[in-house]
């Protein structure tokens, strides 16, 4: 079966009875200035059989290219960002959150969730000291567990421990995710309130973090920035069978590809996450963010 994290790639490869679709699963789209976002929602069991995702929301955004950083565009990608985490993280008026950044540091098309919380104002121990002048800022804390292969610790186990002391009201976790479709790569993030189950695009699943395992309301944004490279040869043949596609992955095994500039597409995309996370739990307008960095 072809990889994809994405739940909109999900249903648009779904190929079942539309009965069981329409039954389990909700879906429409919107127009966030120029910015395609579709809203599906995994309402019971038959909508996580037929789509292979757990039950909850995913709000998935849709960039265009040009969303450089100083570009106006890029304003409408914060802002539009901004409220769909508003509309998923828990309701509580000025929630406190842990912001979790999944994925290896060193290996570029993985790290999405360090790089992205190296941007954030963590305001966490200024709030414990009850400093004055700081009612602009909200309560953030960041951690970047690192992976198993180097830690030896599983990521969940890290955030479950640091949620016991810190006590977030909601935690927030960024990583990279598999993509079905090369044209959606470092230009779409998907949010959802189901939590996370690192390395699960890439075969290499890890204990999941939701709300069931650590206690506390979890939501995931992910960016796809990796295909499958069967996917990709699976594609250029121009095939249309299931069995073509196990045959070719039989070849390639779990090659993953990345595009030549992830780099500069990660750092663009990093500053758009940290931006919004900032924008979401701060009071202090875009343009002075820079101010606190």
């Amino acid at each position: 079966m072809i990889r994809t994290d994405l739940a909109l790639e999900a249903k648009e490869m779904y190929n079942g009875e539309e009965a069981d679709l329409a039954a389990g699963v909700d879906a429409f789209e919107e127009d966030c200035d120029g910015i395609k976002l579709t809203f599906v929602e995994i309402k019971n069991k038959k909508g996580e059989q037929a789509l292979g995702k757990a039950k909850g929301k995913y709000v998935t955004l849709q960039m265009p290219e040009f969303t450089k950083i100083g570009s106006g565009y890029y304003n409408v990608c914060v802002n539009c960002l901004t409220r769909q985490i508003k509309r998923l993280i828990c309701k509580k008026e000025n929630p406190s959150v842990l912001v979790a950044g999944l994925g290896n540091r060193k290996i570029t098309s993985d790290s999405i969730g360090p790089l992205t919380v190296d941007g954030l104002i963590v305001t966490h121990h200024l709030k414990e000291m009850n400093l004055n002048g700081i009612s602009q800022l909200g309560n953030i804390s960041a951690i970047v567990p690192g992976v198993l292969g180097i830690t030896g610790v599983e990521s969940a186990d890290v955030i479950k421990s640091i949620c016991s002391y810190v006590k977030p009201d909601a935690v927030i976790c960024i990583d990279s995710l598999v993509a079905r479709n090369t044209e959606r790569l470092a230009n779409t993030i998907q949010l959802t309130d189901t939590g996370i189950s690192p390395g699960s695009g890439i075969g290499n699943v890890r204990a999941e973090i939701s709300e069931n395992t650590i206690g506390v309301k979890v939501m995931a944004i992910g960016v796809p920035m990796v295909v499958e490279a069967a996917t990709l040869a699976y594609d250029a043949i121009g095939a249309d069978d299931e069995m073509v596609y196990n045959s070719i992955k039989e070849k390639t095994g779990d090659l993953i590809v990345a595009p030549k500039e992830a780099d500069s597409l990660v750092s663009q995309m990093t500053k758009i996450l940290s931006a919004a996370i900032n924008l979401a739990f701060h009071n202090i307008p875009l343009e002075e963010l820079y101010l606190y960095s």
